[in-house]
């Protein structure tokens, strides 16, 4: 019975981006909107994820660090963060409980519930990519069930499945290989990425003009 739940672990971590750091630009009709640096590592028995994004408003730069921690499943475990703006900075943690989030963002607390027929909470996190980059493995893992995002900034969730059967016209700046994942919810997108490596390279959302796209 052992070697059967070593090799399913094994399964599952490997159901990543490998170990690194991946840049992003984000565009807004064409200009910077900001930039992001997630950083994925090894951390038994499962992942740790950490990233530093800017983004760029008409209130100023708003600077968020993150640090994610994900089981061999690929689900979240923990989250934490800070959003930095000119003087201020606030403090944000996310306890997962089975089917129930605490997400306390500047001391306020909220609880929230998987809603519909959700299985996993991820996190969408205001102007970051991490939650961007696991999704299309997340999915993967978890045969395109949907979800719970729950977006710690502004204490507040959304609910996300998968919409499939539809044609995306590839833009001009992805791989030939790359394939992609499109998502229904209140601001539906496009993930592009690698399907052997499970990398985005770009992301999409047409509703705000919105374009993340990778580094290399």
């Amino acid at each position: 019975m052992i070697v059967p739940f070593i090799l399913t672990v094994a399964i599952d971590s490997a159901m990543l981006p490998p170990p690194g750091t991946y840049r992003y630009n984000a565009l807004i009709n064409g200009k910077s909107a900001g930039t992001a640096s997630v950083t994925i590592s090894n951390a038994p028995p499962g992942t740790k994820v950490t990233e530093a994004a800017t983004s760029h408003t008409a209130n100023g730069d708003t600077n968020t660090k993150s640090t994610m921690l994900l089981n061999a499943g690929l689900v979240p475990v923990t989250y934490m963060s800070s959003y930095a703006q000119q003087q201020d900075t606030m403090p944000g943690t996310v306890s997962f409980n089975g089917r129930t989030a605490d997400v306390n963002t500047g001391g306020f607390n909220k609880t929230f519930t998987l809603g519909g027929t959700s299985k996993n909470f991820v996190i969408m996190d205001t102007a970051t990519m991490s939650g961007l980059l696991l999704l299309p493995s997340q999915m993967r893992a978890w045969k395109d069930a949907d979800t719970t995002a729950l977006v710690p900034a502004l204490s507040s969730e959304a609910f996300l499945s998968v919409l499939h059967g539809v044609t995306v016209q590839r833009p001009a700046t992805v791989p030939a290989t790359d394939v992609s994942i499109s998502f229904q919810g209140e601001a539906p997108f496009v993930e592009w990425y690698d399907p052997a490596s499970l990398v985005v390279d770009e992301v999409d959302f047409p509703g705000q003009n919105l374009q993340i796209i990778r580094r290399r």
